[in-house]
């Protein structure tokens, strides 16, 4: 038999206090209820980072918690490693717990070893596996929470360049190990939910194709909070599919925090995609930028509409289209907090047409536009704009030696992207 401690859950009040909006806020479900006798558990695997991400990281998962309260079809695991960085138990050593019946109960058989790495994929792995067994069955939603960065290619040391998902001091976890850990794992996940910042690059994306339904997350920074987890959990046990309970989430914390401030800058990201099956996707952005490349020398001899230039060549408009979306406004929220170099996928193309008048483009965006209807399944931006989607990697890819890592990253192998990229801004000599 295991021994558990059990912590006393925080005042209801709280609770109460975090949800942004009421039910008559948000979108209804359209589909009929998921019938399931064994309901759902949602996964947390957190890594704290700092002293005060240990305390929001923890408070996110006792809500969870407290959610299960005379729920039988809903309950949480959690994995958690505090930082190291401050005095006491909240800020230091590994725990595991499990969330049912309203409470938070710590597993005090789990030892971990003093060298505990949770960025090693192999650890995930064998708390998704511990997880299914405490709640076999059931509906398995992960949330991985940590300090989160953009997708840098020189950062990595394996072959695999995609840096990000959490950090464990001055470690951090790539995509492709979480994969890697998700995968090996052999249990289906209905949903994989990034609640650390700046987990929406287009590379991400196809690491994890085929790794769960659907993934909520954000391109920008995120609030600590970031969602509203007992809500999700209530929805689902309330028999709400899990594709309307994560829109429902998206849209709670959009309403909330919209005007997130950070360093003066306010704005918000947050969408939901579909993770299990994106070969459209792959196929209409290898022929988009096929196109592209084969039409570079051509002059645009189709449209006078700026910011075309009848005359020019294609190349120069694709430049120039480049040199736009690189436009810096520090007073704007995504300027700032976008990606280091990175721009937004969807967007360039559409301005590769508009500044290069290349009209041959406009039957493949067309194409594109509906391809990410199908897999986005919502996408809500603070400025009621929709030009921050999918960002990708770019003013990295001008070292010859980070451009040579990049080219083993599936994204790329899929899509040529970077062969474009090169064509149009060149490479750095060493």
């Amino acid at each position: 038999m295991k021994r558990f401690f059990v912590f006393f859950t925080v005042p209801l009040m709280l609770l109460l206090g975090m949800v942004s909006c009421s039910n008559e806020d948000l979108p209804d479900s359209q589909s009929q209820p998921e019938p399931d006798e064994n309901g759902y558990c949602l996964l947390f695997y957190a890594s704290g980072g700092d002293p005060e991400h240990d305390l929001s990281e923890m408070n996110s998962i006792t809500q969870a918690a407290q959610a299960t309260a005379g729920r039988q079809d809903i309950a949480i695991t959690a994995l958690f490693k505090a930082s190291g960085k401050s005095e006491g138990e909240a800020h230091n050593g590994v725990r595991r717990y499990i969330g049912e019946d309203g409470q938070l109960i710590q597993d005090t058989d789990f030892a971990p070893s003093d060298d505990f790495s949770i960025i090693d994929p192999a650890r995930l792995t064998d708390f998704i596996r511990w997880s299914a067994q405490q709640y076999p069955d059931r509906k398995y939603l992960l949330v991985f929470a940590g300090h989160g960065l953009e997708f840098i290619p020189y950062l990595d040391i394996p072959a695999v360049k995609t840096r990000s998902t959490l950090s464990d001091g001055d470690d951090m976890m790539s995509s492709y190990h979480l994969a890697q850990g998700i995968r090996d794992a052999g249990i289906p996940l209905e949903a994989m939910i990034a609640h650390s910042c700046l987990q929406g690059s287009i590379e991400m994306l196809a690491e994890w194709e085929g790794l769960a339904d659907y993934l909520l997350g954000s391109p920008f920074s995120i609030p600590d909070f970031a969602y509203d987890y007992a809500s999700l959990l209530e929805d689902l046990s309330e028999g709400r599919t899990v594709e309307d309970a994560l829109i429902r989430t998206a849209h709670r914390t959009m309403n909330l925090w919209q005007e997130f401030h950070d360093n003066q800058s306010t704005g918000t990201v947050v969408e939901v995609s579909h993770l299990k099956e994106l070969t459209p996707l792959w196929d209409v952005l290898q022929e988009t930028i096929t196109l592209m490349r084969s039409t570079l020398q051509e002059k645009n001899t189709h449209s006078t509409d700026l910011p075309a230039v009848w005359g020019e060549t294609y190349k120069k408009g694709y430049q120039k289209a480049f040199k736009a979306m690189y436009q810096h406004n520090e007073d704007n929220f995504f300027d700032n907090f976008r990606a280091d170099y990175a721009i937004d996928l969807p967007d360039f193309l559409r301005n590769a047409c508009l500044y290069s008048g290349n009209v041959q483009l406009v039957p493949y965006l067309n194409r594109l536009h509906e391809v990410l209807e199908d897999v986005l399944v919502c996408h809500l931006q603070s400025d009621g704009l929709h030009n921050h989607i999918y960002n990708v990697c770019t003013g990295y890819l001008m070292n010859p030696k980070e451009l040579a890592t990049y080219r083993t990253c599936r994204f790329d192998q899929l899509t040529g992207w970077s062969k474009l990229h090169e064509d149009l801004l060149g490479t750095k000599q060493e």
